[in-house]
């Protein structure tokens, strides 16, 4: 069209400045409009824009008792409406504790000053202690298909569940609640609950969804089902979503993360603990012996003693230099030949740093040269005379982070596989799965016994559908594909599954898990 607007000239300076307008769309304004910045012309020069936002002015003051909380200008939590905890106004955020040992309140944002969000630090009380959000001052106008919301939630652990409640203040009967899983550790993530998957307890169903019910509560569990350690958690941004609308998949496209556990137990239920990973060089010849080396870089004392430890076998008998020693110039070091079999042996290592030592110092294995076979090593130890370690990711749980080499080999392994319920021992992952679609499940696995496991996707709350199969493992590793498909089920708290507890014992291992 004519492309009318109400823009005007802001000047800019060389500092970041906060620009404020009130401006009035006087005879224009439809449902293909726009926020607009024109930077063009022959000023030249760059321009950086940042944090913008546009707010329509309510025609009436807002009533506190009302609450403008995220809410517009009424106290409906409609579709796209965010309550924050950036709100001046008084008694808004009743922000009640529950449960013993559980504190929370308003702070600033660990990864942004500027935001306000709740700490919630959860100590050693009750299961279910947790808090109440707002009561009485918010409507959330769930219905038979509006029933999304999400949160944003810091966790210091993946895996862990969160649990929203609503329910009436005037009739605490009338409730609805789900679940949501973490899947990252010490980050922000967005948690979606949709209330049409009511959660369970102990495998008892909670109360289903009744759109009837005027929803005007609202409470949240962090890390629900769990005594908390003193723990903390923090969580912004409540958002009704409104309907479900899953995102199909690219087709083809892979939705496991870290399916090869190269990261350690990241992303994944279950796997905490139960990660085996070393580091692992198949082709081990070259000229020279530095030519094949695994080391960390870290600070190292002139002219004082360490302890070296870990752990290290071969494929053949043959030896290797380990110790430390310089990171550049002339690499000094005290590295020394050790003598490896074909079973794992663990070394120690008392060194002095006579003459060398900063803070581009390293622990180094060189393995190269001529004598060939495979190399692993484990658990690798610096130690100081004091008792300080020196090396991070020593076991290689957190797959090559750290080190100057990848050549990492990880695994789920799961020594105990024994219990009253086949999905009491369980490994799985969240993700999205669209309901009536084909999906192709792949992964490989083996047991210490031949026995059977369930393995497939399925809902992750609710009834827990799924297409999960038997299938039957032997003791050597074997790749199984499972093509399935999630007829009638399907949602973004959906999930990759694989139960092998039960009464058939065996330890389990499982790697390279895929889905497309």
């Amino acid at each position: 069209g004519d492309y009318a607007n109400s823009a005007e000239d802001v000047s800019l300076t060389t500092e970041w400045k906060e620009f404020t307008l009130e401006q009035t769309t006087t005879g224009f304004g439809d449902d293909n409009s726009r926020v607009l910045f024109d930077m063009g012309g022959a000023q030249g020069g760059q321009v950086w824009i940042d944090d913008v936002s546009v707010v329509a002015k309510s025609a009436d003051p807002v009533d506190p008792e009302a609450g403008d909380i995220g809410t517009g200008d009424n106290n409906v939590l409609d579709a796209g409406e965010v309550i924050n905890f950036n709100s001046t106004l008084a008694d808004i955020y009743t922000l009640e504790d529950f449960g013993d040992n559980h504190v929370s309140s308003l702070v600033a944002d660990p990864t942004d000053a500027t935001n306000t969000v709740v700490q919630v630090i959860k100590g050693s009380g009750q299961t279910w202690a947790g808090i109440t959000i707002t009561s009485a001052t918010v409507v959330y106008p769930l219905t038979a298909t509006d029933t999304v919301m999400t949160v944003r939630v810091w966790s210091p652990e993946a895996g862990v569940t969160v649990r929203l409640k609503l329910e009436e203040s005037g009739d605490p009967t009338h409730t609805v609640e789900t679940d949501a899983v973490t899947t990252v550790a010490q980050e922000w993530e967005t948690l979606t609950f949709d209330f049409s998957n009511p959660a369970t307890n102990d495998g008892n169903p909670t109360n289903p969804l009744n759109p009837d019910y005027v929803f005007d509560k609202l409470s949240i569990f962090l890390n629900f089902g769990t005594a908390g350690s003193g723990e903390t958690y923090y969580f912004d941004d409540v958002t009704f979503v409104g309907a479900a609308d899953p995102v199909d998949p690219v087709a083809g496209s892979e939705l496991v993360v870290n399916g090869d556990f190269k990261d350690g137990a990241a992303s994944w239920v279950g796997a905490d603990g139960a990660i085996t990973a070393y580091f692992a060089l198949v082709d081990t010849t070259s000229t020279n012996v530095w030519e094949k080396n695994l080391s960390q870089v870290m600070t190292l004392v002139a002219d004082s003693a360490y302890t070296v430890k870990f752990k290290a076998k071969s494929s053949i008998e043959r030896t290797m230099l380990a110790g430390l020693g310089l990171n550049s110039g002339d690499y000094a070091n005290v590295a020394e030949e050790v003598s490896l079999t074909t079973e794992w042996t663990e070394f120690t290592l008392e060194q002095t740093t006579t003459g060398f030592g900063d803070d581009n110092s390293r622990i180094l294995f060189d393995m190269g040269g001529a004598q060939g076979g495979q190399v692993w090593i484990d658990d690798v130890s610096v130690v100081t005379a004091d008792g300080t370690e020196l090396v991070s990711n020593g076991d290689f749980q957190n797959g090559s982070t750290g080190w100057t080499n990848d050549s990492i080999t990880s695994y789920f392994a799961l020594v105990d596989t024994s219990s009253a319920n086949v999905w009491e021992k369980n490994l799985s992952q969240i993700m999205t799965l669209v309901p009536d679609t084909d999906y192709t499940i792949t992964f490989m696995a083996k047991s210490s016994i031949e026995r059977t496991i369930v393995a497939g996707v399925g809902l992750n709350s609710g009834d827990y559908a799924n297409s999960a199969e038997d299938v039957s493992l032997t003791t050597e590793w074997k790749e199984f594909t499972l093509e399935q498909t999630t007829t009638g089920f399907g949602d973004d708290n959906s999930r990759v599954l694989f139960d092998m507890g039960g009464a058939q014992g065996g330890q389990v291992w499982i790697d390279d898990v895929s889905v497309k």
